[in-house]
């Protein structure tokens, strides 16, 4: 079980690992993704409601990453639960594997029986920066027990999550992808730091979806393959 206590000295670390490079503006780009890549593949997420509190910290945070970076908005907003693939580009309707995980994902769905997540902090991996999310059942249980359920399935493109101890183990939803150096590295730094805490409010996910992206240096595209509800 991850408890809150867990997941909060995951968010710290995260943020310690990052703060040294962003202050010596050393961060890493989010590239667009090609072909056979363990990143952007097809996931399996929430939709995360785009509130108010979350668009209005983004002009100040964009204000010290620097205008060329890439932001999310209310129609990509999103938190994975886990990514099942590596990335294989545009997936059609209908593909014959994505109907294979929906009905395993269907299977382990009572674990997500309840949930809701409070959103609250900001924190900052290599890059990205992340809404930090709490949520009020154990998201790893889930995310071991669909690891069990897809075991045996052939997966098209392997991804990053190869074991069953591998799987993500946060409940971030990320905000901003950097696509380029920091313009205000101190003034960045800052921010976040000013804002570990600060409360975005709740909310109880009807849902998941079984999504990919389209994604390139200036656009993300979250393409729906499969919406299955939270009973």
């Amino acid at each position: 079980m991850t408890s809150n206590k867990d997941l909060k000295r995951i968010y710290d670390r995260i943020w310690l690992g990052a703060r040294d490079r962003a202050l010596g503006n050393a961060m890493a780009c989010d590239l667009p993704p090609e072909f056979g890549e363990t990143r952007w593949g097809l996931s399996l997420i929430l939709r995360v409601p785009f509130r108010e509190s979350i668009a209005a910290i983004c002009p100040d945070l964009i204000a010290h990453a620097g205008g060329g970076q890439f932001c999310y908005d209310s129609s990509n907003f999103h938190m994975t639960l886990r990514s099942i693939e590596g990335y294989r580009g545009d997936i059609p309707t209908g593909d014959r594997r994505a109907r294979i995980y929906a009905k395993r994902v269907a299977e382990v769905l009572p674990h997500l029986r309840g949930l809701s997540i409070t959103l609250q902090g900001l924190t900052c991996g290599n890059s990205s920066v992340l809404v930090q999310g709490w949520p009020s059942v154990d998201l790893q249980a889930f995310r071991v027990a669909l690891f069990r359920a897809l075991e045996g399935v052939e997966i098209s493109v392997p991804g990053g999550e190869l074991s069953a101890v591998g799987v993500r183990n946060t409940a971030h939803a990320s905000l901003l992808l950097l696509n380029a150096p920091l313009a205000d590295p101190a003034g960045f730094v800052d921010f976040i730091d000013q804002n570990r805490d600060r409360e975005f409010g709740a909310f109880t996910p009807e849902a998941v979806e079984l999504v990919f992206y389209r994604r390139t240096r200036r656009e993300t595209f979250v393409e729906t393959l499969a919406s299955l509800p939270i009973t």
